[in-house]
């Protein structure tokens, strides 16, 4: 109750939460495996890897990860159903989400802004003669909601808002009500406190009285 009588206590106690939850990070980074194996990639030919990517819920989303090729070099891209499938019918990566041509040691840093089915080729086409060994790791890193943290945090403001909400309430309930009048009575004068005798017979009478009760004589103003 002494918290609804102060409601600058209330609103401070809302600003301190609402800066503890700034400073706080309610998301959690993680990864995920997409691809750790060591292929053969034919001379004149190329190999695909396939995979289907759900980033509903998460957030700062990308493919991530190193390509090292063991002898010579090859060309990496990244494609999506359209892409691939021009890709298919020319041999040319005409639409690229991502490219690296001629690489031996290579980096991987690509966002992905939508779900769906992402293909990732090696491109070895340019090698007349020799097939290449190619080892790929890639993991897909994002950002995931701390549902922990959301829920009582939420839990928090709640608890603010119903206390701001209740003193709100009494508040206005006391302004409707006002007052309770007071019942204590007029002191009495000092005149109405002095005894009255009266002038025939000295008999005690009340202050307003015009006849003696004693002695039934009218008194004199």
């Amino acid at each position: 109750m002494k918290l609804l009588k102060r409601p600058v206590l209330v609103a401070l106690l809302l600003l301190v939460l609402l800066t503890a939850l700034s400073g706080v990070d309610l998301a959690r980074a993680e990864t995920k495996s997409l691809v750790d194996s060591t292929v053969e990639v034919p001379n004149l030919g190329y190999y695909t890897i396939t995979r289907d990517i759900d980033i509903e819920g998460l957030s700062n989303v990308a493919v991530t990860g190193t390509v090292d090729v063991s002898d010579g070099t090859i060309s990496l891209y990244v494609m999506d159903p359209t892409g691939y499938q021009s890709f298919q019918k020319s041999n040319e990566p005409d639409f690229t989400l991502y490219r690296a041509d001629n690489i031996r040691s290579h980096s991987v840093n690509m966002p992905i802004t939508a779900s769906g089915t992402y293909y990732i080729v090696l491109d070895n086409q340019a090698s007349l003669l020799t097939s290449k060994t190619v080892k790929v790791q890639l993991k897909l890193s994002f950002e995931k909601a701390n549902d922990t943290l959301l829920m009582y945090a939420g839990i928090g403001i709640a608890i603010v808002a119903i206390a701001a909400v209740a003193f709100l309430v009494l508040k206005r309930t006391k302004r409707k009500t006002g007052p309770v009048a007071s019942t204590v009575a007029a002191p009495m004068s000092s005149e109405a406190m002095v005894p009255k005798y009266c002038v025939h017979c000295g008999a005690v009478m009340h202050q307003m009285a015009r006849t003696c009760p004693a002695c039934g004589r009218e008194q004199r103003q």
